[in-house]
């Protein structure tokens, strides 16, 4: 699977992925080329298109509110973090997107997830 179809596969669920919890109001999502982007109001009124996503959606947690849990019957894909942030920087780029709300499961412990999404950035 190459970088772009990983992508399009971790968004497909990020609609479920709640965003208002950090006072980001979400707006209606928007596929760019097959990719759901989300649309974000900010403190001043503005907006911005934000690729709602997922580092990986292998985890070790079977939280029943998840779309992406243990037990769940789905493909499992993940970026290295370095992938990811070129996959990121070329869409950045191009304007298709201004920001990222990024999300993992938790494959190899909370911490080592951590660490993997700091190291996209």
């Amino acid at each position: 699977m190459n970088d772009y179809a990983r992508l399009r596969h971790l968004t497909s669920q990020m609609h479920l992925e709640a965003a208002e919890d950090v006072g980001c109001l979400s707006l209606p999502t928007q596929a760019q080329g097959s990719v759901n982007v989300s649309s974000a109001t900010l403190p001043n009124g503005g907006r911005i298109k934000l690729l709602k996503t997922l580092l990986s959606s292998v985890c070790e947690r079977n939280c029943y509110y998840c779309p992406f849990r243990s037990e769940r019957n789905y493909q499992r894909v993940s970026f290295r973090p370095e992938d990811f942030a070129a996959l990121y920087m070329g869409m950045h780029r191009a304007g298709m997107v201004e920001g990222v709300f990024l999300s993992s499961g938790l494959g190899g412990g909370g911490a080592f997830t951590k660490f993997g999404a700091s190291e996209a950035f």
